[in-house]
């Protein structure tokens, strides 16, 4: 994996990928199917498509190509669905391993004119390394919470209904703590609710 993210980030749409293959891995393949992998692709969209030599798997250009089509695809979409609804957008600054892809680059460019990749995370690490403070607030990228039980009400589904020493619970209830999309300052601990459970 650590390899196809290397290759990943140097895929120009240019050449085929050339990917280390433990043959011991087709020679598994080979024991469970009953059948050699280059049988097994016959009629698949990937006959053709794939090859595999001397320790080595060899993925031809349109393969590579139609591999990263789509995530290209959905960045470029949504690049565009931002520009569309933020205004006085003028620079796009690409971060993360696939930005640095030349062949998503080159699609980003044909867009929407030039973009620099790595650029922005490199000075937010240095900012970040001069002062932690830089960044004074998150945006919560999911809903945290914790499974719990609580005394059963009727509106709560009868199939988590359970009876513990004559008193009825509902089991496997989502106890909320911080809701998606809330600004969580780093310097918030005054404004923490705190949650209180026993076993």
């Amino acid at each position: 994996m650590t390899e196809f993210e290397t290759k990943k980030m140097k895929f120009d749409g240019t050449r085929r990928m050339v990917l280390k293959f433990p043959t011991r891995l087709l020679e598994l393949y080979e024991n469970e199917v009953g059948l050699k992998i280059e049988a097994s692709w016959q009629q698949t969209r990937f006959e053709g498509k794939l090859e595999f030599k001397l320790g080595k798997m060899f993925i031809t250009e349109a393969q590579v190509k139609e591999l990263f089509q789509e995530a290209a695809t959905k960045v470029r979409k949504f690049t565009q669905y931002i520009l569309d609804e933020v205004e006085n957008i003028s620079h796009i600054i690409m971060v993360g391993g696939f930005s640095e892809s030349p062949y998503l680059q080159s699609k980003m460019r044909n867009n929407f004119g030039n973009a620099d990749p790595s650029g922005a995370v490199l000075k937010g690490v240095v900012l970040y390394g001069q002062n932690s403070r830089q960044i004074s607030a998150r945006v919560c990228k999911k809903t945290y919470g914790i499974a719990r039980m609580m005394k059963f009400k009727p509106h709560h589904p009868p199939h988590k209904k359970i009876t513990i020493d004559k008193i009825d619970y509902c089991d496997d209830l989502f106890n909320k703590h911080i809701e998606i999309g809330t600004k969580v300052n780093i310097d918030s601990e005054n404004n923490a609710i705190e949650h209180e459970y026993f076993p």
